[in-house]
């Protein structure tokens, strides 16, 4: 990450993307921040610089790294590693912790499922949780049972177009062992 680039970030200020913390935050609050985005878009984590956009700085050291894999590892699951950066600006340390958009969606910091609403980072409702286990592969329609189907729903002729190319020796057999099988 470029010096222009991040003064590019401060500018635009908090929003979908881009979060600003002064100071490193507690454990619980930054897992929290880890998952919204890797629930929702790619985010940056910004330390050092206030939520007006001043730059502060914060005092960082190899400890720190540690900590922010701790974080990322105890307190979120799946685990979330960001990236991190650090940039001096005006003699001053600003470090960036670059959070993906996650693939094994949902991500829960504590147990819960947060998502990036503009600004801020919140529990998601119950159809956005069901989206993200969609996105994340855990919940499939075509193999949920379709409980006010009847047998009457179903269509032979497609069944059998099925069954024509993979399971060729079927289609002549009776309605019931079709059914069986499938």
């Amino acid at each position: 990450m470029t010096k222009d680039f991040l003064l590019d970030l401060i500018r635009q200020g908090e929003g979908q993307t881009i979060e600003f913390k002064e100071k490193m935050p507690e454990p619980k609050e930054l897992a929290r921040e880890f998952c919204a985005f890797a629930n929702t878009n790619d985010g940056y984590i910004i330390l050092g610089v206030s939520d007006q956009s001043q730059i502060t700085g914060i005092k960082w050291s190899d400890k720190d790294n540690l900590q922010i894999i701790n974080i990322g590892s105890n307190n979120c699951n799946p685990h979330i590693i960001p990236s991190i950066e650090k940039i001096i600006i005006n003699k001053k340390q600003v470090v960036v912790l670059i959070v993906q958009e996650g693939a094994s969606k949902p991500y829960k910091a504590n147990n819960v499922i947060y998502g990036r609403y503009a600004s801020s980072s919140r529990p998601v409702d119950r159809e956005k949780e069901i989206r993200l286990l969609q996105n994340g592969g855990h919940l499939r329609f075509d193999i949920l049972p379709a409980k006010k189907a009847i047998i009457d729903d179903l269509d032979i002729k497609k069944i059998d177009q099925y069954l024509a190319i993979r399971a060729p020796s079927l289609v002549n057999s009776a309605f019931e062992e079709k059914i069986r099988v499938l």
